[in-house]
């Protein structure tokens, strides 16, 4: 899998199969690595993944991604392996949307009971 690791994610096992892997844009490699580089990986919706990489894109980009394999892939292609790219940006970004919007009902709702919180005691003192 090239894009996503599972949060936390660490596969202890070796590489059954080396790969490089390189992506490019507008005729120039913008990223590469190979699969020796990230050792994430595990169980992932009742399958077993093993990533390859890490890659920052722009939404509506075009990019092509070229992958090498250094080892005999027949070994992994019994088991009915294949390689996928996961495009995760719109998850962490409504993530990242609906906490600031409860970050901020949170300082409202605690700006607020502040408020009265004074209030109460300046009329405490005035009488």
């Amino acid at each position: 899998m090239l894009g996503i690791g599972a949060p936390g994610s660490h596969c202890d096992q070796n590489n059954v199969v080396l790969v490089i892997w390189e992506l490019w844009s507008g005729g120039k490699e913008v990223a590469n690595g190979t699969s020796s580089d990230y050792d994430g990986g595990g169980v992932i919706g009742g399958e077993m993944v093993r990533t390859l990489g890490r890659i920052n894109g722009e939404a509506g980009g075009r990019c092509y991604l070229v992958l090498n394999f250094l080892d005999d892939a027949r070994v992994v292609a019994a088991g009915g392996a294949r390689v996928t790219v996961d495009v995760i940006g719109g998850y962490y970004e409504d993530r990242m949307i609906s906490d600031a919007i409860i970050v901020l009902l949170c300082i409202g709702l605690c700006g607020g009971g502040v408020g009265c919180l004074i209030v109460a005691m300046v009329r405490h003192v005035v009488r």
